[in-house]
């Protein structure tokens, strides 16, 4: 938990493992509370349009030669003006560095830029490209953004990620709507090259003032570790590294409300299981840590080895396997740990899931030019207990699950109730007449505790 963590100041360079998302501000819950009477889902959850009343930019960096842009955009399209919250982590600890309130009018958007160019060793500049149209509105109590052009230092912080979200403002506004979405562009102009991504949306987070929300991190975090109804317990995504163009690819996986896997305090290691384009698969080790709540993970080739490097000390390992070390295919990322004991079968139960967003990226040098690539982080989950289970013996094998909800027969496995881990919040599934259930991680009980 990020409450156990020592703050240090640290360095970062373009290779280092660096990252994202904060815990998000106010009431934290000791379980969910969110589902109507008639079982109307209330929750937080993940938008599917990417459109919301929360929003969470994944990563901004300074360091490299890399500037950050982002930019806010009000979609409503109604007459109804929105103030917005504004706040910037840094990546480690997720540290409130930079915080403030925009207000956008209907169709309205806002952008600025993070840059290296003007700060202090270990800082960055955030300068304000377009204003939102009603910002003069934003006064006392609430605090004002900066001006057009004015650098604002953000100091020792050269990374991290974006919170923005909707609030009612002054008495007289109306309540914040799900109606803002996002994107940011890391941008290299020396080396000319730009990745943008979107910025993941939450619907029902419910922002109240400046700094306080109805729902906590309990909540955000079960959001997060399963969207579109599906858990995240496999991570999946694409790498490329050396090759004819020389490729390096960087793994970014951002923790908002700091649930990376973690045992006593200490990370817990997960697995990487590296598959090259012939379905070849990478030998041991396969350990690695995601120590911080922004990690940016970076798989290069030098001298003909391929190697990963996540944040931390001795935090790699060689990526190699049957025919050698690997230019390129796609990584499955998973914690199958059972109280730090680790285990390296790809065969064995997940013990958690992942309360993480993100996106992968790699990287060309050819023709005398750079060029990019963005990868989407994919995720699923497993059913079955990887060994005998007298509970479920027809759900022994691992196998993927993509769909919504389990039916009631996975519900009631002693199997399925620990998937989700002694470290993570309960969460919600339907028995067969479609109820809303609460699956309480490590209850064996019998599909958990029904909503009352």
């Amino acid at each position: 938990m990020r409450l156990a963590k020592k703050l240090a100041p640290y360095a970062v360079g373009m290779a280092s493992a660096l990252l994202l998302l904060a815990g998000q501000p106010g009431k934290t819950q000791a379980a969910p509370t969110c589902l109507a009477a008639d079982g109307a889902d209330e929750c937080p959850q993940v938008a599917v349009n990417g459109i919301g009343d929360m929003l969470v930019y994944s990563l901004w960096q300074t360091t490299g030669n890399r500037d950050t842009l982002i930019a806010v955009i009000e979609g409503y399209g109604t007459s109804a003006s929105n103030y917005v919250h504004v706040r910037f982590r840094e990546g480690v600890n997720s540290v409130d560095v930079l915080d403030f309130t925009i207000c956008l009018s209907p169709g309205d958007v806002w952008t600025a830029a993070l840059s290296g160019t003007g700060a202090p060793a270990g800082g960055s500049v955030l300068r304000v490209g377009n204003p939102g149209s009603c910002d003069d509105d934003v006064v006392a109590p609430l605090t004002p953004p900066p001006a057009v052009g004015e650098p604002l230092i953000i100091s020792g912080a050269t990374f991290g990620y974006m919170e923005a979200y909707t609030f009612p403002g002054p008495a007289a506004s109306p309540p914040g709507t799900d109606s803002i979405f996002g994107v940011a562009t890391i941008v290299n102009p020396t080396a000319g090259f730009a990745s943008s991504y979107n910025a993941t949306a939450l619907v029902n987070f419910e922002g109240l003032t400046e700094g306080d929300t109805v729902h906590g991190d309990v909540l955000i975090a079960q959001a997060l570790a399963r969207e579109g109804g599906v858990d995240k317990e496999i991570l999946m995504t694409r790498y490329t590294a050396g090759g004819v163009l020389n490729a390096t690819s960087q793994i970014v996986l951002t923790f908002p409300t700091g649930d990376q896997p973690e045992f006593d305090d200490d990370p817990d290691s997960i697995s990487a299981y590296f598959f090259d384009e012939d379905e070849n698969i990478n030998s041991s080790p396969r350990r690695i840590d995601l120590p911080n709540e922004v990690n940016i993970c970076t798989i290069d080739r030098t001298a003909l080895v391929t190697r990963i490097t996540c944040p931390g000390t001795d935090n790699s390992f060689i990526v190699q396997g049957g025919g050698g070390t690997y230019t390129g295919g796609w990584v499955r990322l998973f914690n199958n740990n059972l109280d730090a004991v680790d285990s390296d079968s790809i065969d064995d139960a997940p013990e958690s899931r992942f309360a993480v967003i993100g996106f992968a990226a790699s990287f060309f040098q050819g023709g005398g030019d750079d060029f990019d690539q963005l990868f989407p982080i994919q995720w699923a989950s497993v059913v079955g207990s990887g060994g005998a289970d007298t509970a479920c013996p027809n759900l022994s094998p691992i196998f993927l699950d993509t769909t919504p909800f389990p039916t009631a027969s996975l519900a009631s496995c002693s199997a399925f109730n620990t998937l989700g881990g002694p470290s993570f919040a309960p969460w919600y599934t339907h028995d067969g007449a479609g109820a809303p259930v609460l699956i309480v991680p490590g209850n064996n009980s019998g599909g958990g505790l029904p909503i009352q």
